[in-house]
Formats: C-alpha cells, sequence, structure tokens
C-alpha cells in the first residue's frame, strides 16, 4: 500500500540527474516487472529512490517504502551521498561533486563540535589533507580530480556544466577551458614552481620541511616534509623548519600568506618565498625589510600547469627572498 511521502529539495538535489536513455531504462523495468525496490524515507522525506517514486507516481504503479533513522539533516545527507557513491553508473564529475558536499558536511560538523566547547584534537585538526585524501578515495577520484572540479563549480558557466554532466567533455578539457594565469590578472593559484628553482632552494637550505601554499600535485615538485593546502587553512596552522613557499598571488590571499609568514618568522630556520617583483606594494615591502638576501631572477618564470606545460611570459617578473643565517659568498 503507497504512502503519502515529501521530496525535499536539500535531499533530492544530492542525486545526480539520470540520463534519458537510463531514464528509459528503469522507467520501462518499472513498468514491466513493477518497483522492485523500496523507497526509503527519512519520517516522510525520501532519501533514496526519486527517480523509482516518480515514475511509480506517474504511471499509477504500486510500491513499498522503509524507514531509515538518522540523527539529524547532516547525517541524512551524509547516508545519501555515500549511498549514491556505492552506485558504479555515477560519472566522475558527478562523484567528485558528492565528495565535496561530503567534505561541507565534515567541516559544519567540525565547526558544530567547536561552537559547542567541545575541544577538537590537534592531531585531527591537521589531518585536513588525509580526511580528503580518504573522501577521494571513497568517491575513487583522485585529490586532484576533486581539486578541479572545485575549481569549475566555482567559475565554469553553465554551459560547460552542461557538457560535464553529458559527458561531452572531460573534467580536465573543462578545467582548461577556465584556466587562465594569474598573471593574466585571473586570480588563479594553481600554477607551480619549475624544478630547477625548487632544487636551489633545497640546496640553499639544505632541506624543505614545509611548504604552506601547496597540493598534492605540486609537492611532487616540491617535495616538502609537510605541506598545507587551499582546504587546510594553513593560515591557522604553525609554520616551522626550513620553508619553501610560492604563495597564492591574488588579493586578499597575498598579503595574508606574507603577514602570515613574518608573525611565523621567529620559529622558522630559513626560508625561500617567491613573489612577484611588486615593490610598491606594502605586503612586498614588510617581506623586503625582513629578509636577508634577495635573489633577482633573470627574465620571468614560467610557471608549470597541471599537465606540466610551461606558461606563458607573465606580465611581471619575480624576486625570492631568503630568510635565514646563511653566509652568502
Amino acid at each position: 500500500m503507497n504512502v503519502e511521502v515529501v521530496i525535499n529539495p536539500k535531499f533530492s538535489n544530492l542525486i545526480p540527474a539520470l540520463t534519458s536513455d537510463e531514464y528509459q531504462s528503469l522507467e520501462s523495468s518499472i513498468i514491466n516487472d513493477g518497483c522492485r525496490d523500496a523507497i526509503v524515507l527519512w519520517n516522510s522525506i525520501i532519501v533514496d529512490g526519486h527517480h523509482r517514486y516518480e515514475i511509480c507516481t506517474k504511471n499509477n504503479i504500486e510500491f513499498t517504502t522503509i524507514q531509515k533513522d538518522f540523527k539529524n539533516e547532516e547525517d541524512a545527507k551524509e547516508w545519501v551521498i555515500n549511498n549514491q557513491l556505492a552506485r558504479r553508473n555515477v560519472s566522475s564529475y558527478d562523484r567528485s561533486k558528492l565528495s565535496l558536499k561530503l567534505e561541507e558536511i565534515h567541516k559544519k560538523e567540525a565547526k558544530i563540535r567547536m561552537l559547542s566547547g567541545k575541544k577538537l584534537d590537534p592531531t585531527q585538526i591537521s589531518a585536513g589533507g588525509e580526511t580528503r585524501d580518504k573522501i577521494a578515495k571513497k568517491a575513487g577520484v583522485s585529490h586532484d580530480t576533486i581539486a578541479k572540479v572545485k575549481k569549475i563549480e566555482a567559475r565554469a558557466s553553465d554551459e560547460i556544466k552542461a557538457q560535464l554532466a553529458s559527458e561531452e567533455i572531460t573534467i580536465n578539457q573543462a578545467y582548461k577551458k577556465i584556466n587562465t594565469h594569474v598573471n593574466q590578472n585571473s586570480g588563479e593559484n594553481e600554477w607551480f614552481t619549475p624544478s630547477n628553482i625548487i632544487e636551489s632552494a633545497r640546496m640553499t637550505m639544505g632541506s624543505i620541511d614545509l611548504d604552506p601554499a601547496s597540493c598534492d600535485r605540486a609537492n611532487q615538485r616540491v617535495k616538502a616534509q609537510k605541506i598545507y593546502t587551499e582546504q587546510d587553512s594553513s593560515l591557522i596552522h604553525s609554520w616551522h623548519g626550513n620553508i619553501w613557499m610560492n604563495p597564492p598571488y591574488s588579493q586578499p590571499l597575498i598579503t595574508q600568506f606574507s603577514d602570515k609568514f613574518l608573525q611565523e618568522l621567529p620559529k622558522i630556520n630559513s626560508a625561500c618565498i617567491l613573489v612577484n617583483n611588486a615593490t610598491e606594494t606594502k605586503w612586498l615591502q614588510r617581506l623586503l625589510r625582513a629578509c636577508n638576501a634577495i635573489c633577482f631572477l633573470e627574465g620571468r618564470v614560467k610557471f608549470i600547469d597541471y599537465e606540466g606545460n610551461a606558461s606563458g611570459s607573465p606580465l611581471q617578473g619575480q624576486v625570492i627572498l631568503y630568510f635565514g643565517t646563511l653566509v652568502m659568498r
């Protein structure tokens, strides 16, 4: 016997849309064989079976329901996402979007715990990268794929997203469409330093203990013992040891990272920072007053994109600032 159910957009919007062929195949199966799988409800709200419910309602076909209990709305959303990730026909694009939703839920839960006065384990706070790796593994995609989809969701047009959803283009192709260099004033921060510059910094300092403005792909070149990524909120963590930093060049991030570095400087052994030679800016003036040596690079750095290709010539030159006690000869 059918019961009255409710479709809540907070849950239905988490369900990846079926292609026309997939929907027709499901509808044909239900018409011929009945609705064999129960509609899953949380109280009266559908948490699994939105497409089945729509088809059954449209064709006046009987269906059964089962109940699941959840602590709260976030707990129910997490179950919906994990249930979708367990299905084989979900595309990499949809898996990545679901993974980002899962990350949002975990961050919200952590914030609620913090506001309630419960202290978070410092090891859990610093393990943000590990948490994202687990989410990426559960989604069956790479950490870099999720990072690209995050930028696509924030910056891509509806047309590009529609092409991705219909699998007309790949995630990499969509990313290339929106990916322009910060030095063309785009605000894009994911550009990597050529290996020869990094190796010179490593030789100068002896090692690279921390890169506080990095990602997994960038660290394949830097090989820092520890990194903080965009999702780790490195500005709230302690910095230490020998530091390499190619910070994000867009505002307000470049000011935030330079000020954070100066705040942490008493705990830092040595550091090499690669930045634009924007000598008119206050953030660079503050770094220049604190540094021990300056290297003016010959020519402009050709940064590396996600695919390992050198960029075009930037609009500005760059400098490397050295902080430490090394005697320069």
